[in-house]
């Protein structure tokens, strides 16, 4: 083989994004979930192979991401808020209510191999009870309960019956809210944006 071939063909293992033989299969252990801070491009910024991403963070830093994978020997997931920084001008009392969307990533286990991913994402009806400081909601797949301290959000999410951390930060206007859980057999990660309702 020539040196030239040699070369080509290096270059051309390199893209296949494998570090073995394509015929090696890859683990179906399901590890861990934890929270991350994004980089600055709005990324998760933890390091995995075979990811799947989600970022939703604007350029005011409004939002989450996530991102699940391989790491290791064992398929992990993990979520980061946007850089934002709430105003102060949460009232004492009262309720404010929220129109929400939430967008996450699952990753199912089968018995062999890589798990399944799947994608979801939705809208969702949020309240904020400031006498209680409870900010809670969801609909029929996700339900959303967190205590509010200032402007923190620290709490739990359960998405079709497993459960999850949640941490997030609220305003008057806005929330946003990043999450990640897992059961035996699956693992998700993701987070919500929320904006107040209108009084009318």
């Amino acid at each position: 083989m020539s040196r030239a071939a040699i070369i080509v063909f290096l270059l051309c293992a390199a893209c296949s994004g494998q570090s073995g033989p394509s015929n090696v299969p890859l683990p179906s252990a399901i590890g861990g979930s934890g929270t991350a801070t994004a980089d600055a491009s709005g990324a998760v910024d933890v390091e995995l192979s075979h990811k799947t991403s989600g970022i939703y963070i604007d350029e005011d830093g409004h939002g989450f991401s996530y991102v699940l994978g391989l790491q290791g020997t064992a398929w992990a997931a993990y979520s980061a808020l946007g850089h934002w920084t709430p105003p102060p001008d949460l009232p004492a009392s009262g309720q404010i209510k929220f129109n929400g969307q939430y967008a996450l990533g699952l990753l199912r286990q089968n018995s062999q191999g890589a798990p399944d991913t799947e994608r979801y994402n939705g809208t969702m009806e949020l309240i904020a009870d400031l006498d209680a400081q409870k900010l809670t909601g969801g609909n029929s797949d996700l339900s959303v309960e967190a205590s509010i301290s200032g402007s923190d959000l620290d709490g739990s999410v359960e998405f079709r019956g497993i459960s999850g951390v949640l941490m997030g930060k609220l305003s008057g206007e806005y929330g946003q809210g990043a999450f990640q859980g897992q059961s035996d057999e699956a693992l998700f990660a993701g987070g919500f944006k929320a904006y107040r309702k209108s009084d009318n």
